[in-house]
């Protein structure tokens, strides 16, 4: 009953999905996976006060049923409750460690909680997991600028572009450690090489035009 649940919530008919939850619920009232429905049912009708009660039924009902730690966690993410989300997903992550999503949504409520030293080591468990994603290096690198080591940050940003060399967050990111350090040089040479790759991408034109405003060089300013 709670896939086809799922199904009358992917088309908004809550109505519907709450009427599948609950005939899942005569069927077996233990299963938790009729709650995590009803507590999208609850989400889709602006009630966030009965969505997390299901939920967490859910997880008094079966504590290794990994669904409902993750849309709690998400839950207080979207509400700026990043050490709630950050539980939630170290619970989850006692049960199931290598479960995608977990550690993705655990690295975001590290982030937002500004807890730099446990986003990094995070992004390195992340990359263990797919070492040849570059998005991964990307963000690690991002998080060590923050962190105040701009020339690991640099080498982070080397490896994302070694993995995909047109990708370009990498190379805007680059620019940035570079300006750190006072190479205005390579910092512009990063940011028109981001803009080449992707045209729309508007922060690389803003910043490689910052800095041609700067150097006087109005004309390339103005086409960057």
């Amino acid at each position: 009953m709670v896939w086809l649940g799922d199904i009358a919530l992917s088309r908004k008919d809550l109505g519907l999905a709450e009427s599948y939850a609950r005939q899942a619920q005569l069927i077996d009232a233990g299963h938790p996976a009729s709650h995590a429905l009803l507590a999208l049912v609850h989400e889709g009708r602006n009630d966030p006060a009965r969505a997390e009660e299901e939920l967490r039924t859910a997880i008094r009902r079966e504590p290794s049923y990994i669904p409902p730690y993750l849309l709690l966690a998400r839950r207080y993410l979207a509400t700026n409750r990043a050490d709630d989300a950050i539980a939630q997903c170290q619970a989850a992550l006692r049960f199931a460690p290598q479960r995608p999503g977990i550690r993705e949504t655990l690295l975001v409520a590290y982030i937002q909680a500004g807890r730099i030293p446990e986003a990094i080591t995070e992004t390195h468990a992340l990359i263990k997991q797919r070492p040849r994603d570059p998005a991964l290096h990307n963000t690690l690198g991002a998080l060590y600028g923050r962190s105040g080591d701009p020339s690991q940050a640099a080498r982070e940003f080397h490896e994302a572009l070694r993995l995909d060399p047109k990708f370009s967050p990498a190379y805007l990111n680059l620019g940035d450690s570079y300006l750190v350090r006072n190479d205005r040089a390579r910092a512009l040479q990063s940011y028109l090489e981001a803009g080449r790759l992707t045209p729309m991408l508007a922060e690389a034109h803003r910043r490689a035009g910052d800095l041609y405003l700067a150097d006087k060089r109005i004309d390339e300013a103005l086409a960057a």
